[in-house]
């Protein structure tokens, strides 16, 4: 197979799925120009598979070679050349810069002819021009100039070929030639640009192609021998004309001015099929710039992308997955999350958040929103998220918010999440999952009611997330050894509906804070000696309370929250004596304007206020300043009068 670099890619890969079923009875040989990255995980894939049938593996072989100088001395002392170290050195220089393909000793006589007429001044030197231009035709006018007119001026001088170009030329193309020049007498070491690009940088396209550039002259002199290039030009020269990006060599313009913001460039856009994405990934691979715009436009706007483990790859080799994931609409990306496996959703959203996809618009997209969606599945999939800060970290984004605005944001995504995503909570390690989902929502209540923002704080326990307020009552996982009473307190407090799933004595403590509870239920939270109580535990719940809200003089006797002892007072009935003297004698206070209806606030407490005035006890009532301690007080009074009566 002659030519095989000519190949597009799904050509290569039909050729070899057509290898593996005859590579036993087949010998063949694929002849290149120019060897490719993908090219060797073709080689790799046949040489698996050929071990994998009794094959022997050595059987797949890669051979590399170069036009080295020793085999074209000899052919150029067959043809009796009159010029060789000449065109050793067009050879040398000229493959160093654009590969393999830029040479041939069909050349030989032509360039013989060319470089004579040249120093006999009877020719110019566009013959040069229009001979390397038929063999790399990618290049441009001004590359070939430059290019040119750096190997005459090398011709010069015979100490000092480096020093001629640096001062004919300037330029990148300039700065390579005098880069190649050092390895002129050791042509065996250094890779040829090309080579460089593809096999000794990382992700090379992912750099503007002036960087590339600079990256292989410091190679260069790096292989060369020492003291070579030492009188190199300075690289400021590869940065001022403007080179337009493209697979290969990169496309130089005449014009100077190009930008000092590298992270900004030209490029050529790729004018393949976008609705194979196979093909889309090797083009990305190889270099090629996409516009992914027009791919969204004319493609992915009317034809979803329905493989997620393509996208997953594209994402991988792609400088911009940014671009890539803007190009799919919310609906695509939602899709893609919700239906991928966990391992393809998580890359998915790890990538979504990375670069911050339609996060400005997750409270307009509704139900469709692919960041919080990639925030929901980061939660259920991601092992490695431990740590409510690691997923602080992830929304932070490369230039972090304020903390403040990225807790209200996750705590609004999380709420979004405890109704929308209910049929998105199957994982593999579901109890480990739900331990860092509890631990979340904990650190986020914990940092409302820090930030003076507990009305928030019901929003995280309804939803799917109501039954994991036990968890917070019984101290499991990461609540172990934690007192979490005030979160509870608080989410009964401010929730303006009950959660039907929250479990007892939720329901119970959420109806005496909204004056909706019952003589009974107080009895049964507050634990009397009846057969109805059950113990006493949940009895701490009442005594909770916001410490920002006032001190509390004895830690050993706390007073009952404002809140619950206003929606105590308001039941019909009795309370238990030991509640009328907590309620009277903690220091504590009644919120009269909790919005539950106290026509009486002291009704159910005077029977402890008589019987601690009849005792002489009066000055065991301890409340704080306000109009229920005056409301008592008067109580206290009317007593004292009684007596004395």
């Amino acid at each position: 197979v002659d030519e095989f670099h000519m190949l597009n890619e799904y050509h290569k890969r039909d050729l070899f799925e057509w290898l593996q079923d005859r590579s036993k009875r087949l010998q063949v040989l694929l002849i290149a120009n120019r060897k490719d990255s993908r090219d060797e995980e073709l080689m790799c894939t046949l040489r698996t598979q050929a071990s994998g049938i009794s094959q022997n593996a050595q059987r797949v072989r890669t051979i590399t070679t170069r036009l080295s100088a020793t085999l074209l001395k000899e052919v150029m002392q067959q043809y009796n050349t009159k010029y060789m170290e000449e065109i050793q050195c067009w050879m040398h220089c000229a493959r160093a810069l654009f590969g393999g393909e830029a040479v041939s000793l069909r050349n030989i006589k032509d360039l013989d002819d060319i470089v004579g007429t040249i120093k006999d001044r009877t020719g110019e030197q566009q013959g040069l021009v229009d001979l390397l231009l038929n063999k790399v035709p990618i290049l441009s006018s001004a590359t070939a100039d430059h290019f040119v007119s750096a190997f005459l001026a090398s011709l010069k001088s015979r100490t000092d070929p480096v020093g001629e170009v640096q001062r004919a030329v300037k330029g990148p193309v300039s700065l390579m030639f005098q880069a190649a020049l050092c390895t002129l007498e050791n042509d065996g070491v250094g890779m040829d640009f090309p080579d460089f690009v593809s096999f000794g940088l990382n992700r090379a396209y992912d750099a503007p192609p002036s960087l590339r550039i600079a990256a292989w002259c410091c190679h260069m002199r790096s292989v060369a021998k020492k003291g070579s290039g030492r009188d190199m030009d300075f690289p400021e020269s590869i940065f001022h004309p403007i080179l337009v990006d493209q697979c290969g060599f990169p496309l130089q313009l005449e014009d100077a001015g190009a930008s000092n913001n590298l992270a900004e460039g030209h490029a050529f856009s790729w004018g393949g099929d976008y609705t194979r994405m196979r093909e889309i990934i090797d083009a990305v691979k190889h270099g090629h710039s996409v516009d992914w715009t027009d791919v969204r436009d004319r493609c992915w706007k009317f034809e979803p992308v329905q493989d997620s483990s393509l996208l997953v790859e594209l994402l991988s080799v792609c400088a911009s997955p940014g671009k890539v994931l803007d190009a799919l609409t919310k609906d695509n990306l939602c899709n893609l999350l919700k239906k991928s496996n966990p391992a393809d959703s998580l890359k998915i959203a790890q990538e979504i958040l990375r670069n911050q996809t339609y996060r400005k618009s997750a409270e307009a997209d509704s139900f469709l929103s692919p960041y919080r969606t990639a925030v929901w599945m980061s939660i259920v999939h991601d092992p490695e998220l431990k740590q409510p800060a690691q997923m602080i970290e992830q929304m932070s984004g490369p230039s972090p918010n304020k903390l403040d605005d990225v807790v209200v944001e996750l705590v609004h995504i999380l709420r979004w999440a405890s109704t929308c995503m209910q049929d998105m909570v199957i994982c593999e390690h579901p109890e480990q999952r739900t331990m860092v989902l509890i631990e979340l929502l904990v650190y986020l209540s914990r940092h409302l009611l820090s930030s003076g923002r507990s009305k928030l704080v019901p929003s995280l326990w309804h939803g799917m997330f109501a039954p994991l307020v036990i968890i917070l009552l019984h101290g499991i996982g990461p609540t172990k050894d934690k007192s979490n009473d005030d979160i509870i307190v608080n989410v009964v407090i401010h929730a303006q509906n009950l959660a039907h799933t929250w479990p007892q004595p939720v329901p119970v403590l959420w109806a005496i804070a909204h004056g909706k509870g019952t003589a009974s239920q107080v009895a049964d939270l507050w634990g009397d000696a009846s057969e109805v109580a059950k113990v006493h535990e949940y009895r701490r719940l009442l005594f909770c309370r916001d410490r920002r809200e006032g001190g509390i003089a004895d830690p050993s006797q706390p007073p009952i929250h404002p809140v619950l002892a206003a929606g105590i007072l308001s039941v019909s009935g009795h309370i238990d004596y030991e509640l009328q003297e907590a309620l009277l004698t903690r220091g504590g206070d009644v919120d009269m304007h909790a919005g539950v209806s106290l026509r009486d606030p002291t009704r159910l407490l005077r029977s402890a206020i008589e019987n601690l005035v009849k005792e002489g006890k009066e000055s065991s009532i301890q409340l704080a300043d306000g109009d229920f301690k005056s409301c008592v007080m008067d109580v206290v009074q009317d007593c004292k009068r009684n007596q004395t009566d």
